[in-house]
């Protein structure tokens, strides 16, 4: 935030005040205030502003964001520096206990100068492969014995998306005055590795027929499905059982509804 003269005499100096919170930051800040004037020889002036807050701050970013599937682990690696402090002590907690952390002591000597960044550990954040499908926002603490900083948080976000996608996940047919049911078509796709395959198709009841076809080798099968007799009217409830070569989704039920009018 900046206060600032607007009006200055000829011949006379003006004042700009920049006050910085350190409270919402860390280690070293570079900042600017652009000075705009109706001077018709430097209408625009910079102004850039270099201070260094001392303690724990978190390298490149305090944030880290992943993106992943359900069986596949993804981590990343950040380091906790210090600024103006003697060697410290750390340790890492995540605000969920599924959440796998590592933290590594670093061999990174003291710099000389007070004002570059002393790199003293390592931070692995590792979600593993069990973790929950869906979105997530968490975050990480670092605790530490710096007489500056005492605490420092990670912000971790992201996504666990499903690496077998089943579509639609229920299927429904729906026939009147006695025409033929649309056939309808189950999609599996595998997101990561290219080994997929459907190993069976089991349908429930005999009416229900099945087809596979695998349409992306090692990656995508169909189930085509269609239903045989139309002649009698009702309502039937059955299911198509898909068995996969997936270690995660072995077995895969998906319910069909049948209208016949």
């Amino acid at each position: 935030m900046a206060k600032f003269d607007k009006v200055i005499p000829p011949g006379q100096t003006g004042k700009i005040s920049a006050t910085i919170d350190s409270k919402k930051y860390s280690g070293k800040l570079d900042k600017a205030i652009n000075v705009v004037s109706n001077d018709p020889i430097k209408p625009k002036t910079v102004v850039n502003l270099k201070c260094s807050i001392l303690g724990v701050t978190i390298l490149p970013t305090s944030r880290a964001y992943f993106n992943t599937y359900t069986g596949q682990s993804q981590t990343k690696e950040l380091n906790v520096a210090t600024l103006g402090d003697a060697e410290i002590n750390a340790h890492a907690i995540a605000s969920k206990p599924n959440i796998v952390l590592r933290l590594e002591k670093t061999d990174h000597k003291k710099p000389v100068d007070k004002n570059e960044y002393w790199i003293q550990y390592k931070l692995f954040i590792t979600i593993p492969e069990n973790y929950p499908e869906g979105r997530f926002a968490e975050s990480v603490t670092v605790a530490s014995n710096s007489e500056y900083t005492t605490t420092s948080h990670v912000r971790i976000a992201g996504s666990v998306s499903p690496a077998l996608v089943v579509s639609p996940a229920v299927v429904r047919l729906n026939s009147t005055n006695g025409k033929k049911l649309p056939q309808r078509i189950i999609k599996l796709t595998k997101k990561i590795g290219d080994d997929f395959a459907v190993t069976n198709v089991i349908v429930d009841p005999p009416q229900l027929k099945a087809t596979v076809e695998e349409t992306e080798k090692g990656r995508q099968f169909s189930v085509k499905l269609s239903w045989s007799d139309i002649a009698t009217k009702g309502q039937f409830d059955g299911k198509v059982v898909i068995h996969t070569n997936d270690r995660r989704r072995p077995v895969i039920n998906v319910p069909v509804h049948v209208s016949i009018k």
